[in-house]
Formats: structure tokens, C-alpha cells, sequence
């Protein structure tokens, strides 16, 4: 909805100058949608599909005492997503402590 609502472009009337009708231009902010964000769009679409029609086979998964089947596809994801949070926390972790250095220092 965000990204629909940020390429649409909306136009105001500017004040007319003298001999010359009323000129539409449009709001500061607003730029038009690039051919190259398009194309690397359709690129990360394609790529996307190709991995999750190549990573639908079953992987038996080990853990500690715990064994299961669980499809490959969703094996990576998870593995993704808790590597994204991991990465919060750590980067999260590290400005808090740099903050409270630098106010130390003050």
C-alpha cells in the first residue's frame, strides 16, 4: 500500500503569471518510478521462484535429541529469519553500549 501510495503523483495548481493559464506541476517529494527499480524488481521475483521451486525437497533435521523432516525451502527461511533478529540484537546491543560510552566521555 505504501510503495502505491508513493508512486502516484498528485498535481497542484501553481499561481498563474501574467499572460499564461494555470500550470499543473507536481508535489515536492515526489519522484517518478525508475525502469531499473522495475527491472531489479522482476530480477528479485525470478530469483525468489527459481529458489523456492529448487529447495522443495525434504531434509532430515538433527537437534540435540530431536530428529524431523521439514522441507528444505523452510529450513532456509527460518535459518534467515533468526540470522535477521540475530543481527538486530548484536547491532542493537553494540549502540546502546556506544552510546553510553560516548556519554560517560561527555
Amino acid at each position: 500500500m505504501r510503495a502505491e501510495a508513493a508512486c502516484k503523483l498528485s498535481f497542484v495548481p501553481r499561481e498563474p503569471s501574467k499572460g499564461s493559464h494555470t500550470e499543473l506541476e507536481p508535489k515536492a517529494g515526489r519522484r517518478k518510478r525508475s525502469p531499473a527499480r522495475a527491472v531489479v524488481a522482476l530480477v528479485v521475483l525470478a530469483a525468489a521462484v527459481t529458489f523456492v521451486v529448487q529447495n522443495r525437497q525434504a531434509v532430515t533435521v538433527r537437534l540435540w535429541f530431536a530428529t524431523g523432516h521439514v522441507g528444505l525451502l523452510w529450513l532456509v527461511l527460518v535459518c534467515v529469519v533468526l540470522g535477521g533478529v540475530a543481527e538486530l540484537a548484536v547491532a542493537r546491543a553494540i549502540r546502546v553500549r556506544w552510546r553510553s560510552r560516548r556519554g560517560r566521555s561527555s
